[in-house]
């Protein structure tokens, strides 16, 4: 019984150590309104490519959110717009919205990565972060180059304060 006590306090002991090398922001990621934030890990036998890994799954999870705030924003159009939503406009909207994400990663950066190494592997952990206050500007300038989209939802007060936002 003292054996199996001792290898319990043994294993708690590693365990507790373990999860003390994971960083803070890791586990609480920054919040502010102008950027946005995600906290990946990923192991491989690679130092490298354990960083690569996390890196373009929080690349990917920054491209959901983008396409979230997006979806909320033809949300907050539609509403406004009432009657006047049609085919064309949910089109041209999804339209602006995939050409947001496309380039949403292209300003992605990571703001913090560290390595553990698990046994013969190396454990990376990323926070990615990326100014939101861009991918704002860039759907402006997509909604206002498509002149049926603009032409719907110039006069929105969601759309003026996307503009004004993203100033």
């Amino acid at each position: 019984m003292a054996i199996i006590k001792h290898f319990f306090l043994i294993g708690s002991i590693l365990f507790l150590t373990s999860c003390s090398s994971i960083p803070d922001w890791y586990m609480n990621p920054p919040r502010d309104g102008n950027h946005l934030y995600a906290a990946k890990t990923a192991i491989s036998s690679e130092m490298q490519l354990a960083l690569d890994k996390a890196t373009m799954e929080a690349r990917a999870e920054i491209a959901r959110q983008v396409e979230t705030k997006i979806s909320e924003l033809q949300k907050k159009f539609t509403e406004e717009l009432g009657n006047k939503v049609d085919g064309d406009f949910k089109k041209q909207f999804s339209k602006a919205t995939k050409a947001v994400v496309n380039t949403t990663l292209h300003g992605t950066r990571v703001k913090e990565q560290e390595f553990f190494k698990e046994d013969k592997h190396w454990r990376a952990y990323v926070l990615v972060e990326y100014p939101w206050g861009e991918a704002r500007s860039e759907f402006v300038k997509n909604v206002k180059r498509d002149t049926i989209l603009y032409g719907k939802v110039k006069d929105t007060s969601a759309f003026e304060k996307l503009v004004k936002e993203s100033r």
